[in-house]
C-alpha cells in the first residue's frame, strides 16, 4: 500500500499533503519514500524489474 501511493504521488504529481491519511500517515509514507531512495532499494527494485522483463527485438 505504501508503495502504491509513492507510485500514485509521482505518476499524478501531487503534493505529498494530497495523500489520504485513511490508510497511513503522509509523514509515513514520505519517510519510507526517502529511506528507500537513499538506501538504493529504488535501484535495486527498478534493476530486477529491468532484468525480469523480455527483451526487445528492433
Amino acid at each position: 500500500m505504501t508503495l502504491e501511493r509513492i507510485v500514485w504521488r509521482f505518476r499524478t504529481g501531487s503534493p505529498w499533503n494530497d495523500l489520504s491519511e485513511y490508510f497511513v500517515a503522509r509523514q509515513s509514507i514520505w519517510e519510507r519514500h526517502r529511506r528507500c531512495s537513499d538506501d538504493g532499494t529504488y535501484r535495486r527494485m527498478f534493476a530486477a524489474a529491468r532484468a525480469a522483463a523480455p527483451r526487445r527485438r528492433r
